[in-house]
């Protein structure tokens, strides 16, 4: 088994940065070993600590920092990940290769679903669904009394109104 870090000894000046990398790194090997089925009194000696409550604090402050990791940041290590693998297929788009294009193609659509992009196109585009809207006619209109006697639908098509500019 791999000695314990100590950060007790890291508890001053300069080195306050890597007292809490190591504070940190050994709640992570806390939280495996409990994981692995260990209980906190064993979990303390191997990491050689006295208390077992010390090994549970560094375990949750552990969790608490693994959990802060956001969706933002997580989006961001995917999408440089994505403009690697692009840039990686470069040489291959160039020469024309087929299948090197066609995985680029889907690199980029991945990117952009997962930067939302299309979505924001098909905003921008809208939704449009047909909406039957009945008028009664006015009865001083034969035209339109007709029509509505039939039950006539004269343009079923969605339009877009122009803007007011």
């Amino acid at each position: 088994m791999e000695q314990p870090l100590d950060y007790d000894q890291h508890k001053t000046g300069k080195k306050k940065g890597k007292m809490k990398l190591i504070y940190f790194a050994n709640g992570v090997r806390a939280l495996d070993m409990r994981a692995a089925g260990m209980q906190w009194g064993e979990i303390a000696e191997a990491l050689g600590k006295d208390n077992p409550n010390t090994v549970l604090k560094m375990a949750r402050a552990a969790r608490e920092r693994i959990e802060k990791e956001t969706a933002e940041e997580l989006r961001a290590i995917h999408h440089q990940r994505y403009e690697d693998m692009y840039r990686n297929l470069g040489s291959q788009i160039a020469k024309g290769n087929a299948r090197g294009i066609e995985v680029a193609v889907k690199v980029l659509e991945s990117d952009a679903k997962l930067m939302g992009i299309n979505a924001d196109a098909k905003q921008e585009q809208g939704n449009f669904q047909p909406i039957l809207i009945q008028i009664q006619p006015n009865p001083a209109d034969r035209e339109a009394v007709k029509l509505a006697a039939k039950n006539a639908i004269i343009d079923s098509k969605p339009k877009l109104l122009p803007s007011p500019d």
